[in-house]
């Protein structure tokens, strides 16, 4: 007998969503040196890359070296992240593909659990990354500036 035998309907997309989102948060919370670890790196790379662009100028040189210094981080953050989900990918999709198989949940359920649980935790990094690096650059200090670059750090990292 197996599952695909039996005629019965999946549960709704709420009681899926609660489950995985319980079984995402669980597995973050066993494993906190994947947290310390991208925080630790968030503020090493944010030290590199501030010392490489400390305190730029405000002539014609310095302002090639502001779009260097974005464009280098939209890169960090961007691929970043990416690299992570590459390399956690190959590992769930076995179980996720069998559990889907036996209709224990659907995909768009598992998704959203996912990306809700993990968005607190990938945004943490280019928040401290941001902050250390803007002023480190000596971009400029008004509040609304900075929380521009914070978003947009933030969006391209997630």
């Amino acid at each position: 007998i197996t599952a695909s035998s039996f005629n019965f309907r999946l549960a709704s997309f709420m009681n899926q969503f609660r489950c995985l989102l319980k079984r995402v948060l669980l597995n973050a919370a066993r494993d906190p040196m994947i947290t310390a670890a991208k925080i630790g790196q968030a503020v090493s790379m944010a030290i590199v890359f501030g010392a490489a662009y400390y305190n730029v100028h405000n002539g014609q040189s310095g302002i090639q070296d502001r779009i260097g210094f974005l464009v280098t981080m939209l890169n960090s953050q961007s691929f970043g992240n990416m690299f992570t989900a590459v390399m956690l990918f190959p590992s769930e999709r076995d179980i996720v593909e069998a559990e889907h198989q036996t209709r224990m949940y659907s995909l768009l359920p598992y998704y959203v659990s996912k990306m809700v649980a993990e968005l607190p935790l990938m945004s943490i990094g280019p928040c401290l990354f941001s902050c250390i690096c803007y002023y480190f650059v000596g971009l400029s200090p008004d509040v609304t500036h900075f929380f521009i670059f914070l978003a947009a750090m933030v969006f391209v990292a997630n």
